[in-house]
């Protein structure tokens, strides 16, 4: 079975393949951005065998891995992807203490990433994580000004919602619809509509960050089609592998280590 991913991380349902094939992926992103560091050989190897790459645990994780961090996320944006990470395992102690220590000027931003966890983990932790923050303290929020009427609403949703698919998915982003469509015709309404209409859509983040946030959020939890849809999304949206190498980087801190072990033996440096 090849696995095609026609869905993003929030939606896949889709079950474990045994191979992979990177021309069936909904993306477009530049070349330049694999100067560095090759992809790894799960995404490059039609072959490789997932549970092959699942089990292969013994391989040596990167050194230093949180001067790897720092050295390729700035320091907002690994705030941010902790942020997304605790609010998704439902990590409320330590979100509060990264809360607590949370320069003023990235609250508004912070907010962005816990509203977003609504659309890969549902309201019962996204309300948790609002609550934690909010008990902190949070000093800045985005304020979207509110639309002249219901219908004129709905229709600068619909568009905001393709634009953000555009940029997520590129050039295949009229596949995308057509699989929520035929999953269900209110699901494919809602996925355009909310999750990258009203949520994705919303100012305050560029659609990189929101990607490399939701990689945070879903990499731990180890669905390999939801985990593979991150990271090509990544890609899309222009962030390179050291970017994405460092948000994986964090798994252990967020979801611990025996998925951190996870997540090395299908990205591999070397």
């Amino acid at each position: 079975i090849i696995f095609s991913l026609l869905v993003p991380s929030s939606f896949c349902c889709f079950p474990l393949a045994s191979s992979l094939s990177l021309s069936f992926f909904p993306l477009h992103f530049p070349f330049s951005n694999l100067s560095a560091i090759s992809l790894p050989s799960a995404f490059l190897c039609p072959a490789m065998s997932i549970r092959r790459a699942a089990g292969a645990l013994v391989r040596k994780s990167p050194p230093g891995r949180a001067a790897s961090i720092h050295s390729r996320l700035d320091d907002a944006t690994a705030n941010l992807c902790q942020i997304a990470g605790y609010t998704a395992s439902g990590n409320l102690f330590r979100l509060s203490k990264l809360w607590e220590s949370l320069p003023q000027d990235q609250h508004a931003a912070g907010t962005e990433v816990v509203l977003q966890n609504m659309a890969y983990n549902g309201i019962p932790r996204t309300m948790m994580a609002l609550t934690t923050i909010c008990e902190v303290g949070v000093k800045d929020k985005v304020v979207v000004s509110p639309f002249p009427s219901t219908a004129a609403q709905h229709a600068q949703y619909i568009k905001d919602g393709e634009r953000v698919e555009k940029e997520v998915f590129g050039y295949k982003y009229k596949t995308f619809e057509l699989q929520m469509r035929l999953l269900h015709p209110a699901f494919g309404s809602w996925a355009k509509g909310f999750l990258y209409g009203r949520l994705r859509a919303r100012p305050g983040l560029s659609q990189k960050t929101r990607s490399l946030c939701e990689l945070a959020a879903i990499g731990g939890q180890f669905v390999l089609p939801q985990f593979i849809s991150g990271v090509m999304s990544c890609l899309t949206c222009r962030a390179t592998l050291e970017e994405i190498r460092a948000v994986l980087d964090l798994t252990g801190e967020i979801w611990g280590k025996e998925r951190q072990a996870m997540v090395d033996a299908l990205w591999r440096d070397d």
